[in-house]
Formats: C-alpha cells, sequence, structure tokens
C-alpha cells in the first residue's frame, strides 16, 4: 500500500467516524411533583426531550394538547419544534427522583449543539400510557440550567453537548441535597383540549350571528 492510498483509507474512516459520532445524556431531576405539591408516583410516565428550533424555550412546551404522542422519535410543543428523546416510567428507589440517560444520541434532524433540554412528567400517567390526556397536569424542567443545583455542586448545562461528549445535567432540590426551589418541580401545566372542527364551525357561526343581530338593531 502506498502512502497516498493510505492516507486515503485513514481519511475515509476519520470521517466516518465523526459522522458517527454521537452523544450522551445523563440526568438526575427531583423530587418531582404532582399540580398540588405532593410527590408523584414512582410509576409516573417521563420524557426527555430536546430543542430543534423556533427559539421559544420553556413556553413552547407549556400548552400541550390533549392526544399529545409520548413516543419516542415524536415531535411535540408549539410548532413541533421538541422531540421526544426518552419516555420511561419513573422508577428509583421507590421515590420520585427522575435518574435516566440518553445513549448513542446522534445529532441530526434539527438537533444540534446547544440545544436546550428538558424532562416533562406526566401526573396520572403511567407506563401504558401513549398520550396525553385532556387535563392531565404536567410539569417541566431543564432548558439551559446549569448547576449548581445539585447535592454534588458540579454538571452541566440542560443543553446538547458536542458530537462525542457526555454530559451530566442536574436539578435536585431541597430534599435531595440541591437548590432547586420545589415550585420548579412542580406539575404547573395541564394539557388542553383541542377543539373538534365542528366546534369551531359553531364558534364561526355565532360570532357572525351576533355581528348581523348587531348591524341589524343599528
Amino acid at each position: 500500500m502506498n502512502k497516498i492510498t493510505g492516507a486515503v483509507i485513514v481519511s475515509v474512516f476519520a470521517m466516518a467516524a465523526q459522522a458517527m459520532a454521537t452523544v450522551t445524556l445523563n440526568i438526575g431531576a427531583g423530587y418531582l411533583r404532582d399540580h398540588g405539591g405532593s410527590l408523584v408516583a414512582t410509576n409516573t410516565r417521563v420524557i426527555v426531550v430536546a430543542e430543534t428550533g423556533g427559539g421559544l424555550g420553556q413556553d413552547g412546551l407549556t400548552n400541550l394538547t390533549f392526544d399529545t404522542s409520548l413516543t419516542v422519535g415524536t415531535s411535540i410543543g408549539s410548532g413541533g419544534n421538541y422531540q421526544i428523546l426518552s419516555s420511561t416510567p419513573l422508577t428509583v428507589d421507590g421515590e420520585s427522583y427522575f435518574n435516566g440517560a440518553v445513549n448513542n444520541l446522534a445529532l441530526s434532524g434539527g438537533l444540534a449543539t446547544g440545544n436546550n433540554v428538558y424532562i416533562l412528567w406526566f401526573e396520572g400517567l403511567t407506563p401504558s400510557s401513549t398520550t396525553v390526556g385532556s387535563g392531565t397536569y404536567y410539569g417541566v424542567f431543564g432548558g439551559g440550567i446549569a448547576t449548581p443545583y445539585s447535592l454534588s455542586e458540579f454538571g452541566d448545562a440542560w443543553q446538547l453537548p458536542s458530537d462525542g461528549f457526555t454530559v451530566y445535567m442536574w436539578g435536585d432540590d431541597s430534599v435531595a441535597g440541591g437548590s432547586v426551589p420545589n415550585g420548579l418541580l412542580t406539575a404547573n401545566y395541564q394539557a388542553t383540549l383541542i377543539p373538534e372542527p365542528s366546534t369551531w364551525m359553531l364558534v364561526g357561526s355565532g360570532l357572525v350571528g351576533a355581528l348581523f343581530l348587531r348591524r341589524r338593531n343599528k
């Protein structure tokens, strides 16, 4: 093998390794609470999502609608700008603490270094739940938040790292030894119901009728 051929082969392998580079997210957060401030059940459904665009931050996750899918790979939130990376039950030592990981995540399809990462937990939804029900309370935490928010006082911002890197993202309240206010780990939001097309038609016809009567009475 001559030097030129060897250099080409090395270059090809280097490019292939770079293309296949992935990231790993290690996440710990708790204790997670329901909308009343009580600890959630240990089989509560938790998802990890990453922002893929839009630049709305956490605000884009505060208006989830009825029948939002909890399937990995699904795009949710405002404009569909948040991709679900994992969807698991909260089952850690019988406590309401989430400790999970997203392994071998490829940065593609809108997932890029620096994009915000969040966890969402859904009150009353269990491992068998595949969608969000109307009126379901849920919580959102993450999005660039950095330590000190943990017992260990070290960690990384809640963002996707560069290719090939592993990050550790923590969010611990005082019970878990950290400094996250309990309110940030509480299910403060509620899924809304999308009106059926017929409902919108009724609303529209009602508005038209009201305008007609108003003009007639003038």
